[in-house]
């Protein structure tokens, strides 16, 4: 970058590079400088989507994702950066869209089908919740927080008829046990 300042690929290296180590706004500048270059740069603009919506700005995040949406309507990355704001400011019914849109690109994406069966939960809808978790848990045997999740809503299922204490006890045991014996994070 030294040489060659307005080099994109190396900015967008960059930019990923401090995003990967956890350094939000340090990530943010050297893709704000390619979206100077490239307004139209999907990549960096599902990047800088998620750095908002992880620090709290939807609408600014909603319009990074808008824009890669418009050039490329099934950027799976945009899509799920989208519905993960939808969710995040409450807006679940926005968000169930978004996710099932993403499944219907790609029905093995773990991340969209854990993110619809959060969205679904906090509408209510706990055997549809349900069903996603387990299919996501299908997928990820050892994700401790959807071993947790499962467990959870196994275990306090609105419907009592529904409720298995035994199978929840089991999957709060592989979570326990997959967690390094470290408390997991409960779904919202």
């Amino acid at each position: 970058l030294a040489i060659q300042p307005d080099n994109e690929q190396a900015l967008q290296r960059m930019g990923d590079s401090l995003l990967a180590t956890g350094q939000l706004e340090a990530a943010r500048e050297p893709l704000m400088k390619l979206l100077k270059l490239d307004p139209l740069n999907v990549q960096a603009n599902i990047t800088i989507g998620w750095i908002l919506g992880q620090q709290g700005n939807n609408s600014q995040a909603m319009e990074h994702f808008d824009t890669a949406l418009r050039i490329e309507p099934q950027a799976t990355r945009a899509l799920l950066g989208s519905a993960n704001v939808w969710q995040s400011a409450g807006e679940s019914d926005k968000a169930v869209q978004a996710y099932q849109q993403i499944l219907e690109l790609d029905p093995r994406q773990t991340e969209a089908r854990i993110g619809l069966a959060m969205a679904l939960q906090s509408q209510g809808m706990e055997d549809q919740a349900l069903q996603h978790f387990q299919l996501a848990l299908d997928e990820q045997p050892e994700n401790v927080n959807l071993l947790s999740s499962v467990a959870w809503l196994l275990a306090t299922h609105s419907d009592v008829s529904k409720r298995d204490p035994q199978q929840a006890k089991l999957l709060a045991e592989r979570a326990w046990n997959a967690s390094d014996h470290q408390a997991p994070l409960a779904a919202d």
